[in-house]
């Protein structure tokens, strides 16, 4: 009965210092002697603790986002600083986007052209975590960073087609991150794929015209497949007839 009771009180004392060990050295930020700490789990090294050089008063992990730190000076994700952030105003927003009072940030790299008083970021599906929107401010649209260079900013309107966006304004057209000047714009639309679309003149795959498509006879088969009068198509490119079968 002694012995037990001796084994069990050095088991606890194992086990808590098992469970102090795993706390300190869990992966994160880690606030020590004053300092932030950025502690991984290195393949082939272990576990390693980088000292970030962070301002330790003012440190602070995003509640939604803990691979984000701040301090009254800059962000941090994953340990390493963000070039050019400012701590105090930076904010994680939808869509791989951050913004603070002086820029923004698409995956924690700085766009150049973006306003951060009035930029928006995108909607993003629950499903498929892509953007379902475009991201905006006062000068462009945006998407998954890439502005748009859009001609005209009063004329653009948004669309949704089976989770891919398009934009469309006075003379082109906007698929994700591209463009092209639309042939004919009274009879264009975007088809029931929501990755073709077609006027009186072309057929389009993604805002890229496809060569030689008849757009009168183009029809959707199955996703990403159309045919018309001359050719089958996947993904925009022409493909022979025993191929659209497999």
């Amino acid at each position: 009965m002694k012995t037990n009771k001796y084994f069990n009180k050095a088991l606890g004392i194992v086990l808590l210092a098992i469970l102090i060990f795993v706390f300190r050295c869990s992966p994160g930020y880690n606030i020590r002697w004053n300092r932030v700490f950025y502690q991984y789990i290195s393949e082939g090294r272990g576990f390693e603790r980088v000292d970030m050089n962070a301002d330790a008063k003012t440190f602070k992990i995003d509640e939604d986002c803990p691979q984000y730190g701040m301090d009254q000076y800059k962000a941090y994700y994953f340990g390493e600083p963000i070039y050019g952030s400012d701590g105090k105003t930076f904010q994680i927003l939808t869509g791989a986007y951050q913004k603070d009072k002086n820029h923004v940030y698409y995956q924690n790299h700085i766009i150049p052209s973006a306003d951060p008083s009035t930029f928006i970021s995108p909607l993003i599906d629950s499903i498929s975590h892509e953007p379902i929107s475009f991201a905006k401010d006062k000068n462009d649209i945006y998407y998954c960073g890439k502005p748009l260079y859009v001609v005209n900013r009063d004329s653009f309107t948004e669309y949704v087609v089976q989770g891919n966006v398009w934009g469309i304004d006075s003379e082109y057209c906007y698929c994700r991150d591209k463009q092209c000047r639309i042939q004919d714009y009274p009879s264009f639309q975007i088809l029931s794929d929501g990755l073709y679309a077609k006027d009186s003149k072309c057929v389009y795959y993604e805002a890229e015209i496809i060569d030689g498509a008849d757009p009168y006879t183009f029809q959707i088969t199955t996703i990403f497949q159309a045919k018309d009068k001359n050719h089958h198509y996947d993904m925009g490119k022409i493909i022979n007839e025993n191929e659209s079968n497999q």
